[in-house]
Formats: C-alpha cells, structure tokens, sequence
C-alpha cells in the first residue's frame, strides 16, 4: 500500500535534501566571498594569511592597482565588443 503524503508534512529526506543543498549553496558562494574580502583586506594582513572569514583592516589598494593597470581599459573594451558581437551574431541567426 502507499504512502499518502500529508501536506505539510516534513519527514527526513525533505531535512537531508535542504541540507545538503544549503552546504552546496555556500561552498559555490564562499570563493565569490573570499576573492571580495581579499580584495577589500590590508594587502599585508592577507600576505600573513591572518583572514579567512572576514576583512582584517581596509584597503582599497588592490582597485586602484587593478584600474590604474595600462591594459585594463583595453581589455574590458575587448570583452565587451566580443559579448556584443556574439549576442548580435545569435540574435540575427533565426
């Protein structure tokens, strides 16, 4: 005979499923979150290795490096005339 399922109802494999997509959920978030907060870290304190889940001080020295560097302009214009080139591309194809 089967189960009627009682709406409402939460029974193991609903508990299981919600954690293991919630541990799934912050192990592909967590690299996007250290790559900002060593972004936004003394560049000293991150050489220590002295952060691991918040910024330890604050500087933004790594943006002014990374938008001061001679070829970024050139090469954000580069990605995106490609991006632009290849939307145009797919949305003429019908």
């Amino acid at each position: 005979m089967r189960k009627k399922h009682i709406r409402g109802r939460v029974d193991g494999m609903v508990i299981l499923s919600c954690g293991v997509m919630t541990l799934f959920a912050i192990l592909c978030f967590f690299p996007f979150y250290y790559i900002f907060i060593v972004s936004i870290s003394d560049p000293d304190r991150v050489r220590e290795g002295a952060m691991i889940l918040y910024p330890q001080g604050f500087s933004l020295e790594a943006y002014k490096v990374t938008l001061t560097h001679a070829r970024f302009y050139s090469s954000l214009r580069v990605s995106v005339l490609r991006t632009l080139a290849t939307e145009l591309r797919w949305l003429s194809i019908p």
